[in-house]
């Protein structure tokens, strides 16, 4: 499983579109180094100073721009070069006028700082770029210049085309390159990881058909015995209480203990099958008329069947005529996994409430027990669906998988657990379910 997350969020597209981004930004970088140096040098050849000492201010603000990407201050470099960029573009036109093509820049600027802002930053790009747009028009739209009085002629602004036009083809033109190569990156990665995780479904699908193997070794191979050897002890164990002689004290502990091992494994396999059946979506919600004298009679019989070992009385009060809507054997296992919990923390001829009332379009049903309750800690624990277990009060080992599975059955049921209880006073545990 955890092979299978990694492989998961290593296909992430944002994630290597973050990557490539970097990527292009250093490789920009150096491109950004080299257009300043050179267009530096030939401007000062052509006698164009100032022109010539812009341009080779990019040179130094490319290396520390570097320099903070090296160390990490990422965001910092990037919003610094292409904001520089920007500026050395802009005082061009503002020298050269529009007419020399040095605008022409800007399409490629728009795209690189779309390409280089992604992931978390993409934000930032979607401003730089607003940004960069914003001062687009305004030099398209200003009559301002700060040269210094040279008159554009015909041969100055071919001359400018000349070494403008191309540059910022090559630059359009190696970013689209880039981008496809981003793309193809991408989708051979993502083919990779399709593959791997195709190798990884058929594994998880088969240790799923394992532990499906397992659960139906456990319901028949295992449940069935153990039911066997529960009733052939209570069997042997009624058998010496019938007897003329008094039972030995130690061979009545035995008989009880072993009963109540048999009990407990017992609940412990029902509770893991159903629990495992709901992991794997194998139970669905199917909701149905139940009649409330069906679930008395079911009632009946799981009380009378957990009487005994503690002379529990129970008081079991449901309406003869109503009904509810509900999903017959999951609300069966919520009212046996209820009643046994009300059993197990109740101490030797306890009481047990089992109530069911009418409130306008629904039916609270309420188990309530007069046992030891439940710590006010560990009662915010339990509703806040922490996991928790303890001994019973005859000692019965607690699993913790019965009031987990009463919560995941009535969320199936649109409804919820409610819990109110005084240490020393004892618990009541209530849900609500539609009326039919």
């Amino acid at each position: 499983m955890k092979k299978f997350m990694e492989t998961a969020h290593s296909i992430n597209s944002i994630d290597l579109l973050a990557q490539s981004g970097n990527r292009f930004y250093k490789a920009s970088l150096i491109l950004v180094a080299i257009y300043g140096f050179f267009f530096s040098v030939l401007d000062f050849t052509l006698g164009d100073h100032l022109q010539s000492a812009i341009n080779i201010t990019l040179v130094p603000v490319a290396l520390i721009s570097y320099l903070l990407f090296k160390a990490g201050n990422t965001i910092t470099s990037k919003v610094l070069n292409l904001s520089f960029v920007i500026i050395i573009i802009s005082l061009h036109s503002l020298i050269r006028s529009p007419q020399s093509m040095i605008l022409a820049f800007f399409i490629p600027v728009i795209v690189s700082i779309l390409i280089v802002f992604q992931g978390e930053t993409r934000r930032i790009g979607y401003f730089l770029t607003f940004f960069v747009i914003i001062v687009f028009v305004l030099l398209i739209t200003t009559k301002y210049s700060i040269n210094d009085g040279t008159i554009l002629t015909a041969d100055l602004i071919r001359r400018e085309w000349m070494m403008n036009l191309p540059g910022a083809l090559v630059v359009t033109i190696w970013e689209v390159i880039f981008i496809l190569s981003i793309n193809n990156s991408i989708q051979n990665e993502l083919l990779a990881k399709t593959h791997d995780l195709s190798k990884i479904n058929d594994s998880l699908n088969s240790i799923i058909k394992t532990r499906e193997k397992l659960i139906s070794i456990l319901s028949h191979d295992f449940r069935g015995p153990v039911i066997s050897i529960k009733a052939g002890l209570e069997m042997l164990y009624e058998d010496e209480l019938d007897t003329i002689e008094e039972i030995n004290p130690r061979k009545k502990k035995i008989y009880t203990e072993l009963i109540k091992k048999t009990k407990s494994t017992i609940k412990l396999m029902d509770d893991l099958l159903l629990w495992s059946r709901s992991q794997t979506s194998q139970i669905n919600c199917e909701t149905e008329i139940n009649s409330l004298e069906e679930i008395e009679e079911i009632l009946i019989d799981y009380c009378g069947f957990h009487s005994g070992a503690k002379n529990i009385t129970f008081n079991i009060d449901i309406p003869k005529k109503g009904s509810v809507l509900s999903d017959k054997k999951l609300l069966n296992g919520i009212l046996l996994n209820l009643i046994s919990n009300a059993v197990k923390f109740s101490n030797t001829n306890g009481h047990i409430d089992v109530l069911a009332k009418h409130n306008e379009n629904q039916w609270t049903f309420s188990i309530a027990d007069n046992g030891i309750g439940i710590e006010k800690e560990v009662l915010e624990r339990i509703q806040n669906g922490q996991y928790y277990t303890s001994n019973g009060t005859d000692n019965e080992r607690g699993h913790g998988l019965g009031l987990q599975l009463v919560r995941e059955f009535l969320d199936k049921h649109d409804s919820n657990l409610k819990i109110t209880s005084e240490v020393g006073k004892g618990t009541t545990m209530s849900f609500n379910l539609s009326a039919a």
